[in-house]
């Protein structure tokens, strides 16, 4: 015995012999000496020899179960492959043990280690989807994902609740998502935060889908701590013309994101929603939200604007200053033809341009007011 465990060394030295025979004789040897050789063989794994990584790897697999023990330290060793081969040759153990720990390297930061996780998951079987499926109602996106992923290599198929949601946003089946319904409301609004803007726009327009049930969840994501999910709701509410939303858009007006307050202006155009939201946001210093508000009015023709309007004809931004002119010509009062006359000189070419095309449109819708009256 006590030689057994002095030719540990020299036979993994061996290892890295390049003649096959030679490999594969301290191989058998290694195995007739027992486990003591487990570890040992564990650290010689930091080695650049691509030979003696094989045949290290061999010769471990070889000691099947036994070799647990020896592998769970290994997953903690300073050296990455060691840690990496550790993990690999787990993953091709049947054991209940071997599971828990793949299960937990599926969220592993080291995304080497995660694949490696991912990857002994599915030749473990059918008997990982149980932890599996409880790992799609985490918290964390990123396990769900890797979860998800290995759930498709295992063919599994779900079943219409929140789980089965999940896996279809994950797997950006949609489609299912829609026909799922309700159950799909939650994971669908919490991806609105995620960070790749195809998720979060393909997650808007499917909550646009799936409509009504969607609605209170998209107005309780205006107030999120994130804007990606403030501006994705934002958009979804005015596809879904949700009047109740018009207060609360009003108020992302002034959000300190600039995306949502163009997300919210947006949407405010597209329901019914009070003219006077619009005259508050001439003043916004987001020049799309100006602009937009200007627009707005011009369109509901909201002749109480008209101060506030002829204000912005004093805009900084020349194309603030051309919206607030087109706006006082929709509205058609000709009370705007003086402070637009006073403008004639504006600096911008196009600017002037408006001002004179809106103040002759004026002038000859006065003109027919006053011979018909």
């Amino acid at each position: 015995m006590m030689f057994g465990a002095m030719a540990i060394e020299p036979l993994i030295s061996t290892l890295h012999d390049e003649r096959p025979d030679a490999r594969d004789a301290a191989r058998r040897a290694l195995v007739t000496i027992g486990s003591d050789a487990v570890a040992p063989l564990i650290a010689a794994l930091d080695t650049d020899n691509p030979i003696a990584q094989l045949a290290i790897v061999e010769t471990l697999r070889s000691f099947g179960d036994k070799a647990i023990p020896a592998l769970l330290v290994g997953l903690e060793a300073p050296q990455p492959i060691v840690q990496q081969r550790s993990l690999e040759l787990l993953s091709m153990l049947d054991d209940p043990q071997v599971r828990v720990v793949l299960l937990r390297y599926l969220n592993d930061p080291d995304l080497k280690l995660a694949q490696l996780a991912m990857a002994g998951l599915v030749q473990q079987g059918t008997d990982v989807v149980p932890n599996l499926v409880r790992a799609l109602k985490q918290p964390d996106v990123q396990l769900r994902e890797r979860a998800a992923e290995v759930l498709a290599h295992l063919n599994w198929q779900p079943n219409p609740d929140h789980a089965g949601a999940v896996y279809a946003l994950t797997r950006n089946d949609w489609a299912t998502c829609v026909q799922l319904g309700t159950v799909a409301v939650p994971p669908l609004l919490e991806a609105l935060s995620h960070w790749d803007s195809e998720v979060r726009r393909a997650a808007a327009l499917t909550l646009v889908q799936i409509g009504a049930p969607a609605l209170a969840g998209l107005m309780d994501t205006l107030q999120s701590d994130t804007a990606h999910a403030r501006a994705s709701a934002a958009w979804a509410l005015g596809k879904l013309h949700a009047h109740p939303a018009a207060s609360a858009l009003a108020h992302l007006l002034n959000d300190p994101d600039q995306h949502v307050q163009e997300a919210a202006i947006g949407a405010l155009i597209r329901i019914t929603t009070p003219p006077d939201i619009f005259v508050a946001a001439l003043a916004s210093p987001n020049l799309l939200v100006r602009k937009t508000a200007a627009w707005a009015l011009g369109h509901h023709r909201y002749t109480p604007a008209l101060p506030a309007l002829i204000e912005a004809l004093y805009d900084p931004a020349a194309d603030m200053r051309d919206t607030a002119a087109r706006a006082l010509g929709e509205i058609g009062d000709p009370h705007a033809i003086q402070p637009l006359l006073k403008l004639i000189d504006d600096p911008d070419e196009v600017v002037r341009a408006t001002i004179v095309e809106v103040t002759r449109y004026l002038h000859r819708q006065s003109e027919k007011a006053a011979a018909s009256a």
